[in-house]
């Protein structure tokens, strides 16, 4: 089996389109759809019902799909150790990560890891929870940067960080030292990425609160902004606007809500040696700061 119809394949179906899949990788549509094509003959079987809207899995690709990203992974491991063999330092890996962590943290790590080995191509996908969650599932990672996450996966603690509340410079509530927990109920609230079981979410669920959420958005420096402009309040992990200037005050809240922020690894002992040595990489950026 070729693992370039497979990425090819997994490409178009995490895209939804031939179209943009072939424009991520180069091809023709029509490359795209005989490289397809040649995987169904090979198999026996169709793997993709296409439609203007774009592209789905049959029942049967369904079932192929993380067969498909084993595939892919245990072939990066196989080029990976036999170029470390050779003496070569070069590789691909997928880095899941927090977007919090994205802003904060990941220019430095990459920055580092670039000029350490070049020759290593790191791809980034960004989510909150249960992205994180899928994403280490599916294989589609070969490691995640994320507050901790109970799961069949390694641990390695990096840090610890807390969730606090955003609120307008000239709110009424701005000048206390930590911000209780009970005064969000009925307040005017902006919710990020609502719907994608974030820490914020599971922190309202948790302990049964009830703001009224008056407006929501996928994009925190959308909200930060909204919360400047005396919208309402916020709740959100301190780093993600340590690198931001504005009108918001930032308060802990009262009681604290830690996060433990760490890598999750599908499993270490399976790991790649590119992915070991960014694993290495970020731990040395963090423990750093």
């Amino acid at each position: 089996m070729d693992a370039a119809k497979c990425e090819i394949f997994l490409r178009a179906l995490d895209r939804g389109s031939l179209s943009r899949a072939a424009e991520e990788l180069g091809y023709t549509p029509s490359g795209i759809s005989r490289s397809i094509a040649a995987l169904e003959d090979e198999l026996g079987f169709s793997l993709l019902v296409r439609s203007r809207a774009g592209v789905v899995p049959t029942e049967n690709g369904q079932r192929m799909i993380p067969l498909f990203r084993q595939f892919l992974y245990w072939n990066e491991q196989c080029q990976q150790v036999s170029a470390e063999i050779r003496g070569i330092d070069k590789g691909t890996i997928t880095i899941g990560a927090n977007y919090s962590l994205s802003y904060h943290w990941l220019p430095g790590i990459l920055a580092r890891f670039e000029e350490e080995h070049p020759n290593i191509h790191v791809q980034i996908l960004e989510g909150c929870g249960r992205d994180l969650h899928n994403f280490l599932e599916e294989r589609r990672v070969d490691f995640c940067i994320s507050a901790y996450q109970k799961g069949p996966w390694d641990w390695l603690p990096l840090q610890d960080d807390e969730l606090a509340a955003w609120l307008p410079a000239d709110h009424p509530l701005a000048g206390l030292d930590a911000f209780p927990l009970t005064a969000f109920n009925d307040q005017p609230f902006i919710l990020t990425l609502p719907g994608r079981n974030t820490d914020t979410e599971q922190l309202l669920v948790r302990n049964g609160l009830k703001p009224h959420i008056k407006y929501t958005t996928v994009d925190s420096f959308a909200a930060y902004s909204m919360v400047e402009a005396g919208l309402g309040l916020s709740i959100n992990n301190v780093l993600m606007a340590k690198s931001w200037n504005g009108r918001v005050k930032i308060l802990p809240l009262d009681p604290p809500q830690i996060l433990h922020l760490g890598i999750l690894v599908p499993n270490l002992r399976d790991a790649s040696p590119a992915a070991r040595k960014c694993i290495e990489c970020v731990r040395q950026i963090v423990s750093s700061l």
